[in-house]
């Protein structure tokens, strides 16, 4: 009985080990609204899990607090990722550590391209991610914006200045194909997307994850989940995750809507 209940609490210690990131009844004040109240996640390697919910019903303060948001003031719980609290570390330090967010609105830069900021970026990747010049850089640019069906002399442009929507959206998707995060935390990246587009991210997205990066999506739409190879879908309302199961809950979204999980 001893050995058995050793070997539990090893293969325990294995389970807890292999989460990328972990949620503890995280509570998040933004001024002196509570819009977080108590949220609980685990997210696997290579898996990609859904958000869900109504506007005003936490999700991108999910996302920002997980990013470290300056706005975010977390009031109780913990954010584990890769076996470490966050607790107190600024952006920038969780991006070193591979934490990526891709904007619901990504902002127009005058003045700064694509390709400098991903090569200053990329050398914080390590050795394994980072590029020998400029023009390495942009050749891996010019592959990946194929990919994506981008433009490639958008990267020597000012970041995100008159870009289309959908142009803006695949510009994120393009920075997170350069720096390969191990998680991202994408945003609506689904919004203003045509539907040849909206596969074309999808199948990126996909290709991430096969290759062990983590992904959570909030979205408000059924449409991108039919594209993805999804690990689970949660539903949050005021504050909290109120259910989580697989793809075909969305379904039950799209008849019912939110109210059913109330």
């Amino acid at each position: 009985m001893a050995l058995l209940e050793k070997a539990g609490v090893f293969c325990y210690s294995v389970r807890i080990m292999s989460k990328l990131l972990t949620i503890r009844d995280l509570q998040v004040d933004i001024g002196d609204a509570n819009i977080l109240r108590g949220v609980d996640m685990d997210i696997s390697p290579g898996e990609i899990h859904i958000v869900m919910g109504p506007n005003g019903s936490g999700k991108s303060t999910l996302a920002n607090a997980i990013m470290g948001h300056y706005a975010c003031d977390i009031r109780g719980g913990e954010i584990i990722f890769d076996g470490q609290n966050l607790s107190g570390r600024k952006p920038e330090e969780r991006s070193d550590l591979g934490i990526f967010l891709a904007f619901q609105s990504p902002r127009e830069i005058q003045g700064i391209q694509a390709d400098e900021v991903l090569f200053e970026a990329s050398k914080k990747r390590g050795p394994c991610r980072s590029y020998a010049s400029v023009f390495e850089l942009r050749e891996e640019l010019a592959r990946q914006a194929s990919a994506l069906q981008l433009n490639a002399d958008l990267v020597s442009r000012s970041l995100n200045v008159g870009f289309s929507g959908g142009e803006k959206k695949k510009m994120e998707m393009l920075q997170l194909s350069i720096l390969k995060p191990r998680l991202a935390l994408l945003d609506e990246i689904d919004s203003g997307l045509d539907i040849d587009s909206l596969k074309t991210i999808s199948r990126q997205i996909n290709e991430f994850a096969g290759e062990g990066g983590s992904a959570l999506i909030i979205t408000h739409y059924q449409r991108i989940v039919e594209y993805l190879d999804v690990g689970a879908v949660h539903v949050m309302l005021e504050g909290k995750i109120v259910r989580s199961g697989n793809k075909d809950m969305v379904g039950l979204i799209e008849e019912k809507g939110y109210r059913n999980f109330t």
